[in-house]
């Protein structure tokens, strides 16, 4: 589950402990929950080495002996390096091992081709609205989310207006809804932290923090990444930052911050892997999305 970091992906992976542990009545040794961040604060994190200690502790056996079911819940999986190969080495070994892994960019999930073709990936994105309602009052209406996408691709806009103003019907009757809350949304982006009442000076420097520390831990990480394209990535971002949203031209990039198009364009890349920016291209031909440059947001957008 790779996602921008703040998104909730550890509460996530909380409710799945409580779940398997309250609901389906796991016993206690049969769930590990690890968040490689602290672990790396201790030692060099080692995903592989932790589980076959754990397994010889526990139940005095190893991972192709193991007779039990394990859940296998690992936070902040890129801390270790080779977390991907980690994970590939024990679903090879063992089929009583379920891994769940989360990360704030899981860079090498991309990369890792084995890897890859033994996983299922599951983006965790911002909430989208009607996902921040529901969080924030309880409140959703998927009627008006389904008839918008008909609107969107069919023209079908009957359904769409019936369920706007039912929308907007429900919520000036709920006390608790603010009439800010639309903007505050537009403004600050669907991250969960949203939902609580906080300080919105607070939650700014929150949301650059987050994206410092992407910038300045985890894209670093990536092989052959000079502290000069960290700075490009900084720069661009401030870019972007700056301009309406809408296309952009990777030339007028690459001369703003003089230095070449296919830099630019991988610094664009490893952005995007870090969930920070998403491309959108132009709809139509092959030929017509070469010409017209792509459209550049950010993850909140």
């Amino acid at each position: 589950m790779p996602g921008i970091r703040g998104v909730g992906k550890t509460t996530l992976l909380y409710q799945a402990y409580y779940y398997l542990l309250n609901e389906k009545h796991i016993l206690p040794n049969q769930i590990i929950y690890l968040s490689c961040d602290d672990l790396n604060n201790i030692v060099d994190c080692n995903i592989r080495e932790i589980v076959d200690i754990y397994l010889n502790n526990q139940f005095n056996t190893q991972l192709r002996l193991l007779d039990k079911e394990i859940f296998l819940l690992i936070d902040e999986s890129q801390y270790d390096k080779n977390w991907s190969m980690s994970g590939k080495i024990i679903y090879d070994r063992s089929e009583k091992i379920f891994m769940v892994f989360t990360g704030s960019s899981a860079l090498n999930l991309e990369y890792n081709a084995d890897a890859a073709r033994r996983m299922f990936k599951r983006v965790v994105t911002p909430l989208n609205y009607n996902e921040h309602l529901k969080l924030k009052y309880d409140y959703s209406n998927i009627n008006l989310g389904n008839s918008l996408v008909s609107l969107i691709l069919n023209g079908e806009e009957q359904n769409a207006i019936k369920y706007e103003n039912e929308m907007n019907r429900d919520l000036i009757n709920n006390i608790k809804y603010n009439f800010n809350d639309w903007d505050e949304y537009l403004k600050y982006g669907g991250f969960p932290i949203l939902a609580r009442k906080i300080n919105f000076r607070r939650l700014s420097t929150n949301i650059v923090d987050m994206i410092e520390k992407v910038v300045n831990t985890d894209m670093v990480a990536i092989k052959n990444f000079t502290f000069e394209n960290q700075t490009n990535s900084n720069r661009i971002l401030r870019y972007l930052a700056l301009q309406n949203a809408g296309n952009l031209s990777q030339n007028n990039l690459a001369k703003y911050l003089k230095t070449s198009q296919a830099n630019v364009k991988n610094i664009l890349d490893i952005l995007e892997k870090t969930h920070l920016i998403f491309s959108i291209e132009a709809y139509g031909t092959s030929s017509k999305q070469y010409e017209k440059n792509q459209k550049i947001l950010f993850c909140n957008k």
